[in-house]
C-alpha cells in the first residue's frame, strides 16, 4: 500500500507540439497522466505510444523521456513513498483516474488549511486505483486471455502483433504488461509452451524428434534440438532415455 507519501511536485501543464522532455532518472516516483497528448514515451529503452487517457507510474532511478507531437495537456506528480511500487503503464478506459487527477490538482491548488492534507488523501486514492487497475483492470484480464490463447495455440504461427491489436494495444505495451505478469515476453511464452509439450511427447509417445518438432511448431528438428538443449540442459534423445521406466 502507498504509505509515507511526501509530494515534491503536483502540476497540470501544457505540452507544445514537437516538445522533447529529455531523459531523466531522478530519485523519486513520478506519476504522469496524459490528458490530451500524442507522442512517444521511452521507458528503459522501451517505446510506448502517448495518447489521451494513458498513464504511467515510474519508479525512482528509471530512465525515461517523452516526445510530444501535438499540443496537449499532462498531469504529473513527483513524490517519495515508503512502499515499493511497481512500474506501471496503463489506459484509463472509463476516465476514473482522470477525475481523481483533477481532484488532486484542485486540492493542491487550493489555499485553505485543509487543502494540503486533502491533496495527499486524493493522491493516495489515485495510486491505490492505479494499483487496482494494474491487478484487475481490462489490461490484466486481456493479458490472461492472451496467455490462454497462446497456450492452446502454441503450435501455430501466432501473429503476436495482431493479438495485441485485438485488445486495442500496441505490441510494445502488450509485451510490457505480459512480461510483467508472466516473467517473459509473449514470444518466449509461446516457445516455453512448445518446449514443455515436446518434453511430454518425448516421454509419453514414440514420435521421433522430427515429428515432434513439426507437431509442436518448430521450423525443423535442428532448431528444436538446439532450443530444447538450451532450456533443459540435454538433448531430446537424452531426455527420452532418462525417462523413468
Amino acid at each position: 500500500m502507498p504509505d509515507g507519501i511526501i509530494t515534491y511536485m503536483i502540476n497540470r501543464d501544457g505540452r507544445a507540439a514537437r516538445t522533447v522532455v529529455p531523459e531523466d532518472a531522478h530519485k523519486w516516483y513520478e506519476f504522469v497522466y496524459y490528458i490530451s497528448c500524442h507522442g512517444e514515451l521511452t521507458l528503459k529503452d522501451e517505446k510506448y505510444e502517448i495518447k489521451p487517457g494513458r498513464y504511467t507510474l515510474i519508479r525512482p532511478h528509471t530512465r525515461h523521456s517523452e516526445r510530444h507531437d501535438e499540443n496537449g495537456i499532462v498531469f504529473f506528480t513527483v513524490f517519495s513513498c515508503d512502499s515499493d511500487l511497481p512500474d506501471i503503464i496503463g489506459d484509463d478506459g472509463d476516465g476514473r483516474l482522470g477525475a481523481i487527477c483533477e481532484k488532486v490538482f484542485y486540492e493542491h491548488s487550493s489555499a485553505d488549511r485543509y487543502s494540503s492534507e486533502l491533496s495527499l488523501i486524493a493522491l493516495r486514492e489515485l495510486i491505490l486505483n492505479v494499483l487496482r487497475l494494474n491487478d484487475y483492470g481490462e489490461t490484466a484480464v486481456y493479458t490472461e486471455k492472451a496467455a490462454v490463447y497462446i497456450k492452446t495455440h502454441f503450435m501455430e504461427n501466432i501473429d503476436l502483433a495482431s493479438l495485441a491489436r485485438m485488445g486495442n494495444y500496441s505490441y510494445d505495451y502488450f509485451r510490457h504488461t505480459f512480461k510483467k505478469k508472466y516473467g517473459m515476453s509473449p514470444k518466449k511464452y509461446q516457445v516455453e509452451c512448445r518446449l514443455r509439450h515436446a518434453a511430454g511427447m518425448l516421454v509419453n509417445t514414440d514420435y521421433n524428434c522430427t515429428e515432434i518438432a513439426r507437431l509442436c511448431g518448430f521450423s525443423n528438428s535442428v532448431q528444436f534440438s538446439a532450443m530444447f538443449g538450451e532450456r533443459f540442459g540435454m538433448t531430446p534423445t537424452k531426455w527420452r532415455k532418462a525417462k523413468p521406466e
